[in-house]
């Protein structure tokens, strides 16, 4: 558990600087939640990234209330932050209308995410560029993975 706390923490640390997405959901097309860059809202303790994203439709109460999708944060120079899981549609009236019509609050559960740190860009001769290759190939990879399981139901 105090693993799992650290790990979020630095997550939700990482996006916090990042703030912006690119946000991909994993459902029909005809539901009509388009691909597009998000700002988050918060991150809160239980894994959960909020933020508003576009919506095209008409019928906001048709649609599927869960979904898997993904979130794809980058900053220049920085870091990039991959992470998928579920996302729901949250259907608090006076949150969605204050902001827009065309707008969906969406809750995000973070189940798994991939952390990587640019490397500095330098400028080598191809001897140099070769040996980082073969090194790379037999190193760990650079980048850091995170999974996040939902805990186990266990009915009484």
């Amino acid at each position: 558990m105090l693993t799992r706390d650290k790990k979020l923490r630095f997550l939700q640390k990482k996006i916090g600087e990042i703030k912006i997405a690119m946000f991909k959901a994993e459902i029909d097309p005809l539901l009509q939640l388009p691909n597009n860059i998000i700002s988050t809202l918060k991150t809160d303790d239980e894994g959960h990234i909020w933020f508003f994203t576009a919506y095209k439709g008409k019928f906001k109460r048709a649609i599927i209330h869960s979904f898997p999708a993904c979130l794809e944060f980058y900053q220049k120079g920085g870091a990039r932050i991959y992470t998928s899981g579920k996302a729901d549609i949250m259907q608090d009236d006076t949150i969605s209308n204050s902001f827009n019509n065309n707008n969906v609050l969406i809750r995000f559960k973070i189940m798994h995410a991939k952390y990587f740190k640019n490397r500095s860009l330098t400028y080598s001769c191809l001897k140099t560029r070769v040996k980082d290759l073969f090194t790379n190939l037999f190193s760990s990879p650079n980048y850091r993975e995170f999974d996040f399981p939902e805990p186990f139901m266990q009915t009484t």
